[in-house]
């Protein structure tokens, strides 16, 4: 098994997003060239590949009893109007081990709201989604941070708590995000340079 690990890799600035009034994000491995293109902070998680037949692939843990955080921050010309939002995470509660994974949404990266609660749970298996709309307390910013949290109780050649599993065959983004921004309004020098042609105009 390939294992890639983002421990403690830090940015301290978001990226910011080209003018449009529409911006899709996504990935559909954790390995795709653009999936991180957005992370602002990973520590104690690592990217795995399973390899084998189905090549599953997945953010988790990198050291037991620990909780890892990842944290994405997208950056946008003007504020959100509305945001779609699709992302998965994996629990595995085996009874020899166990996992956890939790998921959130800012529009400051201060006043988080929860979205997916994963928690340790027994002998089972919890597959959660988050795929719809955000709330509107998470609109109206030029910021959308997200946040993951990925715990678990023992270390081993696979994660117990995941984000974004995704194996060989799977269709489509495992992890989403669309944004629709206000129309930027005109700038000063914009409608200044506008109106010129018509004082021109007149002045003839």
């Amino acid at each position: 098994m390939n294992i890639l690990k983002r421990i403690g890799a830090i940015s301290f600035f978001c990226s910011t997003l080209a003018n449009a009034a529409t911006f899709d994000f996504g990935y559909n491995s954790v390995f795709d060239p653009q999936a991180s293109d957005y992370d602002l902070s990973v520590t104690g998680l690592s990217k795995y590949n399973e390899g084998g037949q189905y090549d599953t692939t997945y953010w988790g843990p990198s050291a037991a009893n620990q909780m890892g955080t990842l944290i994405m921050c997208f950056t946008y010309p003007t504020a959100t109007q509305s945001i779609f939002f699709n992302a998965k995470t994996d629990s595995y509660n085996l009874g020899y081990a166990q996992g956890q994974s939790f998921l959130y949404a800012s529009p400051d990266g201060v006043n988080y709201t929860e979205l997916i609660s994963n928690p340790y749970s027994g002998n089972t298996v919890n597959e959660l989604f988050y795929d719809g709309n955000l709330p509107a307390q998470l609109l109206g910013s030029t910021t959308l941070y997200i946040k993951v949290q990925l715990e678990e109780t023992q270390t081993s050649d696979v994660a117990f708590g995941q984000l974004s599993r995704s194996a060989n065959g799977n269709v489509g983004d495992i992890f989403e995000v669309t944004a629709t921004t206000a129309t930027p309004e005109p700038s000063s020098a914009a409608l200044i340079l506008f109106s010129l042609p018509v004082l021109l105009r007149r002045r003839r």
